[in-house]
């Protein structure tokens, strides 16, 4: 019997992994570009909202952020390895660039 994916699981390891931290009121946290972006992985989708509502509407482009109350909620239909790799890098493209010394 072939298990069924755990999204929620996957999206929890992959913000881990970008440097999300468990706390607030939706679950995780991560420092971004646009602000404060609050996160909470679900079966199907990935409820996120940014704090600060027009740091994010001056910021973020791409996605479905609400100009209102800054949600930027991510809705898939049958999510499995690809959505979550789609979604980090969606929330990749608003974490500060490192520079890479030689």
């Amino acid at each position: 019997m072939k298990k069924k994916f755990n999204f929620a699981q996957e999206v929890t390891k992959a913000i881990q992994a970008l440097g999300a931290k468990e706390t607030g009121a939706y679950g995780w946290q991560l420092d971004t570009r646009a602000g404060l972006l609050e996160l909470h992985p679900y079966e199907d989708w990935v409820a996120c909202r940014f704090d600060d509502v027009e740091r994010a509407k001056a910021t973020v482009y791409f996605g479905a952020l609400n100009p209102y109350s800054g949600k930027w909620n991510w809705h898939f239909v049958k999510p499995d390895a690809v959505d979550v790799e789609y979604f980090v890098s969606q929330v990749s493209r608003l974490l500060e660039r490192q520079v890479v010394k030689a």
